[in-house]
C-alpha cells in the first residue's frame, strides 16, 4: 500500500520498488496471503502507470500463487484484468470482463 501512496503523493518512479519490497518482505516471510496483497497492489499500481501488459503479467502470476496455494481473492481478477483491457482499447472485452467480475 506504501507505493500506492506515494503514487497519489506525486512520485511516479518509487512506487514500484516499494512494492517490489512488499513482495520480497512476504516471499522472506513464506506468507502467500500477504504476497498475493502485495502483489495485487503491484497490480494496481501498473493500471494506475498505464502499462497494461505487466498488470496482466503480474495478474496471471496472482493468480498462479493463488491456485498453488488455494488462496481466494479479495478483489475479482477479473476487475483487474477489465482494467487492463480496458487501456489497451478493447472496450467490448474489457466491458465483459468488468461485468463478469461484478
Amino acid at each position: 500500500m506504501g507505493g500506492q501512496v506515494e503514487w497519489v503523493l506525486g512520485f511516479p518512479n518509487t512506487p514500484l520498488a516499494s512494492a517490489g519490497e512488499a513482495t520480497d518482505l512476504a516471499e522472506q516471510l513464506h506468507h502467500p496471503l500477504s504476497l498475493e496483497n502485495a502483489m495485487l497492489h503491484k497490480v494496481v499500481l501498473h493500471l494506475e502507470r498505464h502499462e497494461p501488459e505487466l498488470a496482466l503479467q503480474e495478474l496471471a502470476a496472482v493468480e498462479l500463487l493463488a491456485a498453488e496455494q488455494r488462496l481466494a481473492f479479495i478483489h475479482s481478477p477479473e476487475v483487474f484484468r477489465g482494467g487492463a483491457l480496458l487501456l489497451q482499447g478493447a472496450l467490448r472485452d474489457a466491458l465483459a470482463m468488468l461485468r463478469a467480475g461484478l
